[in-house]
């Protein structure tokens, strides 16, 4: 899990948009790449960037206003277990305020077979969910977050 501060972030304002040329997408991911390669040993000693691993994060209670988990859960819904994904969503949940998850489809271009449990299973934790469309698309039809928030906030 890498963190990024806001800096590191201003080449990525332009991705907002559906990208349609493969050339286009490929530049941009070669750009923000270089920006956090140069980035990194820098950002490392100033501890901006931390190692761990879902579904156990080394952080307290709430220490995070958001946490945002891109193109991984959901998305390889064949090669992690369902238990990992509820675990994962729990822990992201524990660490931070509100949650999106982007995208919700797995490699096949296909709904997860376990966003609906997901989502049930958080219900039951008291966390509210929603799917919200986002006006970026990597994959065909991949337009679409989970955002889970905190039944008081």
């Amino acid at each position: 899990m890498m963190l990024l501060t806001k800096s590191m972030l201003l080449p990525l304002i332009g991705l907002g948009a559906i990208i349609e040329k493969s050339e286009n997408l490929r530049q941009n991911r070669l750009k923000v790449m270089d920006i956090f390669v140069a980035d990194y040993p820098q950002g490392l000693e100033q501890g901006r960037y931390l190692a761990a691993s879902l579904p156990n994060l080394p952080f307290v209670n709430g220490e995070f206003d958001l946490a945002l988990c891109s193109h991984l859960l959901f998305l390889y819904s064949d090669l992690l277990s369902l238990e990992f994904h509820q675990q994962s969503i729990k822990e992201l949940c524990r660490v931070a305020k509100e949650v999106r998850i982007f995208p919700l489809l797995t490699l096949a271009r296909k709904e997860s077979p376990f966003l609906a449990i997901v989502r049930e299973n958080m219900n039951v934790l008291r966390l509210k969910s929603r799917i919200e469309t986002v006006n970026y698309e990597l994959q065909k039809g991949g337009n679409q977050m989970l955002r889970l928030l905190a039944f008081s906030s």
